[in-house]
């Protein structure tokens, strides 16, 4: 084993265990810290996300920008007939998480078959993965 190696090696090395305290304090910090979206995605890098999904109501294509984890653009193509605007639904993108949660919220908001026709929240959310 690597441990007993090091130990070996290094006469003057002391094997540490972890506390009880030290596991519930690592526990914290990964909950507070390292498991949250500021964590993992606000601080990543610029980029650009594109994704082609097949729906009942046609093909469509999500195009975002993405900076620290926010939208800051929306564009969606796609073979659908819309009674609306898309340009509407583009709007309620911008500024949000690029995440399922946040998307999701956004999404069941409003009604999707005036954009797209019949289609669900979750067939559309697929697109945003």
């Amino acid at each position: 084993m690597l441990t007993e190696e090091i130990i070996k090696n290094n006469p003057d090395a002391v094997r540490y265990e972890f506390s009880e305290d030290d596991l519930r304090g690592i526990q914290q910090l990964m909950t507070d810290k390292y498991e949250t979206w500021e964590w993992n995605y606000g601080f990543s890098p610029q980029y650009n996300f594109k994704k082609a999904i097949k729906v009942p109501a046609g093909f469509i294509e999500i195009h975002l920008e993405v900076v620290h984890g926010i939208i800051e653009k929306a564009k969606i193509f796609g073979d659908f007939f819309a009674s609306k605007p898309i340009e509407l639904l583009e709007e309620h993108l911008i500024g949000q998480k690029h995440e399922t949660t946040a998307l999701k919220t956004v999404l069941e908001s409003l009604d999707l078959t005036e954009f797209f026709g019949k289609v669900t929240v979750e067939e559309i959310l697929e697109g945003f993965k």
